[in-house]
Parts: structure tokens; C-alpha cells; sequence
């Protein structure tokens, strides 16, 4: 990818000239034709020239030093730059062809010389292409899977939602928790059982990919800490497959995980910029919210969410104060108080009832931490709604 030359409004190489020009007026014998990727020649002019992107996209390639094939500079060219004497330069097309406008003093013809080595478009490609997404299906409520032998000539992947699953892998049996996936290969003899007898849900793809390493084969990825927002989100990719988009949405999550599983994980304090870690703690506090949400039934403490997500508590109390403007334990009092409150409106259940189910020990301290939060007792509240 090349930076724009836009960017910087004065360099070592050229000078942007920040008045937006009027293409149209500008002379006919100056417009040039560029239809070359490729170029083995410079050209330097004795006095500044003015060169000014027209149609298409191109590349301009400038140096000061045809000694040091390390100093080529390379840019998009856009809007118009001044290039001074004694820079050595030429353009080539990005696209199929494109069209600049070179502006020089009159009479001053270029010099050619050799470029120290050849300019030509240089675009980094994907490794990771994901040519098809076959099927993608979620498996729920399984208590004994079907242990026969099966294999297929694509890839699949499994991330498990629910419970431990254990695979046997052509000759190695792996086992994974929740929030583990593998990647299994084309060809590769799989059976499945169950290690427990609790139940085990999980989510599978079946795709298609040009080429893929094999060293991340046989290995178990945790996805808990570095893509929260996948293993938290796998009902709501089954939903998408219906939706705007959601095949796009569906493909971007896929080659986030395999992107992961090859590359390792992010280091997001030193290597990512404010923004992505902003996004990061977005996503982390999100699967926090929505594991509260899921076992609100229970007497969730920040000790629970130290273990679930593996953070440190300094860091769930930042990431809820920054966000919510709550502490942990606050939130999680707001969600199962909201909660209690929708019980109370559109439930048949008792008081007693509603302390348990959003995980409070006694109809009592539910009640005080409700008329502290609200300033009206859960049965004034309920004598309150109109039926």
C-alpha cells in the first residue's frame, strides 16, 4: 500500500501545492497518457516541474540518490505536487491506465537515466482467502454425540459454545472448554464424543480456503481473551446469515478467528493505537454484560468475571467505570434489578420467586436493594403498574 502523496504537504522529494488547480485549464500538450505498471528510467529536470493527477490512479517514484536504490520513494499521486531540480522521477499506472498532467519550463527537456532498480506496483495480497463458506450450523442440547468417523475434503471450523467437547483427530484426541476452537483440515478423519455428561453446544463452519499453513493444525485456540465478541456472539451469527450484510458480517468473523489462530494474539497496550483499544474494551465489557445477562439467575460476583474472561479486577473496574460509570458490582445490581422490574411487569411470579431467579439469597435484601436503588419497595412498584 502506498501513502498518499497528500499526506505530507512538504517533503525532501516534492512540495504539494495546496490551491485545488482547474485541470480543465490547464495546457493540452502536457496532459500524458500513462498505460505502463513498470518503469526502468528516471527523468530529472533542470528546473522545478509540477506534476497533477488527472484520470485513474498512478504511482511517482522520486529520489535524490540513484546510488542508494533503498532511497525510491514511492507515492499515490493526488491533487498536484512541485517537484524541485535535482530529484530524479517518474510516474506508472496503478490502474489499467491513468492520465497526469507534467508541467515544466519551457525548453526544458529531461534528462533519462537508468533507475538503480526497477519501479513497478508493488501491492501487498492477502494470505488468507476465503474462497466459500459451505455451511455453518449450530449444535445444541447434545448430551451424547454421534461417534462415527467422518471426513470431508474442506475445512471446519468448531468453536465450542457450551460444555467440553472431545475430538478425535486422526490418531490425537484433543478436548475443548468453552470458548475453544480448531481448525480441522481437509481430508483429516474426525469422530466426536462427549467427556462429560453435561450438555455441549457448539458452532461449525464448513468453507473453503485457496491455501492455509499447517501449523496451526491439531492446536486448540482459546478465543476468551483476544475475540471476546466471536464466542460471545455465535447465536446472534446464526441469525445473520438472514440479515443485511450478514454474510459479509458472517466471512469478517470467520477470518478474524483464522487470522488469530495464524498470527498469534494482539498485544493491545503496546501495538495497537487508542482507538482499536477502545474498540477491544468495548467488546470485552459487551461479553461481560452479556455473561451477567445469561446467569443472572445467580449471585455473580467480579471474581467470577476474573475467572470467566481471565482480566485482572483493576481492569474490569476500569473498563465499567469508563463505560457505565459503574462500579462491577453496581452494574451487575442494575441488570438484575431491570431484569426483576420486567419480571414484576409481565410475570405471574411472587416476590420470593423474583429474588431467586435474579439471584438475590432473600426476598429481604432484594427488597433493600431494590427501594435503594428505585426509592420504592418491589411491592410498591408492582402495586404501582396498571394490569
Amino acid at each position: 500500500m502506498y501513502n498518499q502523496s497528500t499526506i505530507n504537504t512538504q517533503s525532501a522529494y516534492f512540495a504539494l501545492i495546496t490551491e485545488n488547480p482547474i485541470l480543465d485549464e490547464k495546457p493540452q500538450d502536457a496532459l500524458v497518457d500513462i498505460r505502463s505498471n513498470y518503469t526502468d528510467t528516471l527523468f530529472l529536470f533542470k528546473q522545478a516541474v509540477t506534476v497533477s493527477a488527472k484520470e485513474g490512479l498512478s504511482i511517482i517514484a522520486l529520489t535524490d540518490d540513484l546510488s542508494q536504490p533503498s532511497q525510491l520513494h514511492r507515492f499515490l499521486l493526488e491533487g498536484s505536487i512541485e517537484i524541485p531540480s535535482k530529484v530524479y522521477f517518474n510516474v506508472i499506472a496503478l490502474t489499467n491506465s491513468s492520465q497526469i498532467y507534467l508541467e515544466s519550463a519551457k525548453n526544458d527537456e529531461p534528462k533519462l537515466l537508468a533507475s538503480p532498480k526497477r519501479i513497478s506496483i508493488a501491492l501487498p495480497k492477502p494470505v488468507l482467502n476465503i474462497e466459500q463458506i459451505f455451511s455453518m450450523n449450530y449444535f445444541s442440547n447434545l448430551t451424547q454425540l454421534n461417534n462415527s468417523v467422518k471426513s470431508h475434503p474442506y475445512f471446519e471450523l468448531i468453536i465450542v459454545d457450551c460444555g467440553q467437547l472431545s475430538i478425535q483427530l486422526d490418531e490425537k484426541k484433543l478436548t475443548l472448554d468453552r470458548q475453544d476452537s480448531l481448525l480441522i483440515y481437509p481430508n483429516q478423519k474426525v469422530q466426536n464424543t462427549t467427556t462429560t455428561d453435561q450438555d455441549i453446544a457448539y458452532l461449525s463452519l464448513i468453507f473453503d480456503l485457496s491455501t492455509m499453513p499447517i501449523q496451526i493444525q491439531n492446536k486448540i485456540f482459546s478465543l476468551k481473551n483476544q475475540l471476546p465478541y466471536v464466542s460471545n456472539q455465535i447465536k446472534f451469527l446464526m441469525n445473520a446469515k438472514e440479515s443485511p450484510y450478514g454474510i459479509d458480517y458472517i466471512y469478517q468473523i470467520l477470518h478474524s478467528v483464522l487470522l488469530y489462530m495464524l498470527a498469534g494474539p494482539i498485544e493491545i497496550e503496546t501495538q495497537t493505537n487508542t482507538s482499536m483499544r477502545e474498540n477491544y474494551e468495548s467488546d470485552i465489557l459487551e461479553s461481560m454484560i452479556s455473561f451477567i445477562k445469561e446467569n443472572v439467575e445467580k449471585p455473580i460476583q467480579i471474581s467470577d468475571l476474573v475467572e470467566e474472561f481471565s482480566l485482572s479486577r483493576s481492569s474490569i473496574q476500569k473498563y465499567f467505570r469508563k463505560y457505565t460509570n459503574e462500579t462491577p458490582k453496581e452494574h451487575i445490581n442494575t441488570i438484575k434489578l431491570e431484569y426483576s422490574k420486567e419480571l414484576i411487569r409481565n410475570s405471574q411470579m411472587n416476590l420470593t420467586e423474583i429474588s431467586k431467579a435474579v439471584g438475590y439469597g432473600s426476598s429481604q435484601y432484594f427488597s433493600r436493594v431494590f427501594s435503594e436503588k428505585y426509592g420504592l419497595s418491589p411491592s410498591s412498584y408492582a402495586k404501582s403498574i396498571v394490569k
